[in-house]
């Protein structure tokens, strides 16, 4: 059981420690370290790391502090206040307590996570469309109506006519069967936003500039782009191509594939721009032509299962401990009820997801504010090993290895 110690005891405490040169080990995120007490002042606290670094901590990020004193372990929550020279001033903002279990402490930092969520009767699904970084398109807007009804033949009827008016290719290119290859194909899916290569003249607001295209290739973890760039020009070239520009198709956050305009002539970039309006508006009657004829019936069944990191559109994690989770979503309607069994698949880094473990839970709080739900759930029949597992992501150590290290 947990025991709040007073500020007379604490003080007590504190000093010994310092008197000592007693080692503590701090948590923040999944990156501990060893530091000493240097001093106590109120509720003032100041550290020295243990061993030097040259990332010093941030302004009012929240930090734990874990130790042994007499037989007993102990944590108190601090908030920074600044680093200079590997001296840490922080601030106390919880009482310092006794016995406590390191399941009690909260991830601070969860943004390299991912949650996939299925309820236990059901198996988790996986989807193969790339997910867009672009907040979803109201496609069931006031131009529903324009949905052709037939099917899709007069769609591309119509877009082919079109074209031919502005002497451009075109190409439907969707992503069901494969995903996306090259990196242009990549980044555009990635921001769904379209892309006109090469880049030449003024910026055009509906199009990607070529900063935004560094950043995409950036948090796709694309190194080389200026020489993919230069490289994809060649070839454009070689095959007298002067601009090609790709235009997603979003269905809610997800890019199910593009439009691809293609233009052999030097004109064709003022071409390519004045058609803007027209593509974006067939991209998205593509999309809910292909809805009408159910091709996203894999993506419809699992709409509310599909947990991402992304802002909007999927389930977004907001704090871990050993015990359980808690994860919000934007619906009209609530997704999941109290007392629903659910199933688990925790990512414990996006960007290697061979790393995942999962896990059986029950909700046990769900609240709703307005279109914002935050759902509370609890991990059950949470064997050793993966509790072992778990803790030694959120923390960087086991309870074992604690054990060997504080004898």
């Amino acid at each position: 059981m947990v025991t709040l110690i007073g500020r007379i005891e604490s003080e007590i405490i504190f000093s010994e420690l310092i008197e000592k040169h007693t080692d503590v080990q701090v948590y923040y995120g999944r990156q501990p370290f060893d530091a000493q007490i240097a001093s106590v002042n109120g509720r003032q606290l100041k550290i020295l790391r243990g061993v030097p670094s040259k990332n010093p901590l941030f302004f009012g990020r929240t930090i734990s502090i874990y130790f042994k004193y007499d037989g007993s372990q102990f944590a108190i929550d601090l908030r920074v206040v600044e680093e200079i020279n590997n001296i840490i001033d922080l601030q106390i903002i919880s009482p310092l307590c006794r016995d406590i279990e390191r399941e009690h402490v909260r991830m601070h930092d969860v943004t390299n996570m991912k949650i996939e969520i299925a309820r236990a009767s059901e198996k988790p699904v996986t989807i193969n469309y790339p997910i867009t970084k672009r907040a979803p398109l109201e496609w069931k807007s006031n131009i529903r109506h324009r949905v052709y009804s037939s099917g899709i033949a007069p769609l591309f009827e119509s877009l082919q006519n079109e074209m031919r008016k502005y002497t451009l290719e075109h190409k439907i290119i969707l992503f069901r069967t494969r995903k996306p290859t090259h990196f242009l194909e990549k980044t555009m899916a990635y921001m769904g936003k379209p892309i006109l290569f090469p880049f030449a003249g003024e910026t055009v607001p509906q199009l990607a500039t070529p900063e935004e295209l560094q950043k995409a290739c950036d948090a796709l973890h694309i190194a080389n782009s200026a020489m993919l760039c230069d490289q994809l020009e060649k070839q454009l070239r070689s095959s007298n191509i002067f601009f090609q520009c790709y235009f997603p198709v979003l269905y809610y956050n997800y890019c199910v594939g593009y439009i691809l305009l293609t233009s052999r002539e030097a004109a064709g970039r003022g071409r390519i721009i004045r058609s803007i309006q027209y593509i974006t508006t067939n991209a998205i009657y593509l999309s809910q032509a292909l809805e009408a004829e159910q091709y996203f019936s894999d993506i419809e069944s699992s709409l509310k299962f599909l947990a991402t990191d992304e802002k909007q559109g999927a389930i977004r994690l907001k704090d871990i401990s050993i015990k359980g989770l808690q994860f919000q979503y934007s619906s009209a309607q609530p997704l999941f009820a109290l007392h629903d069994r659910i199933i688990i698949t925790l990512y414990l880094d996006t960007h290697r997801p061979s790393e995942n473990i999962q896990l059986t839970a029950q909700i046990t709080r769900a609240t709703q504010e307005r279109a914002l739900h935050t759902v509370g759930v609890r991990f059950t029949n949470l064997v050793s090993s993966v509790s072992e597992e778990l803790k030694r992501a959120l923390y960087g150590t086991s309870d074992a290895e604690i054990a060997n290290n504080n004898p």
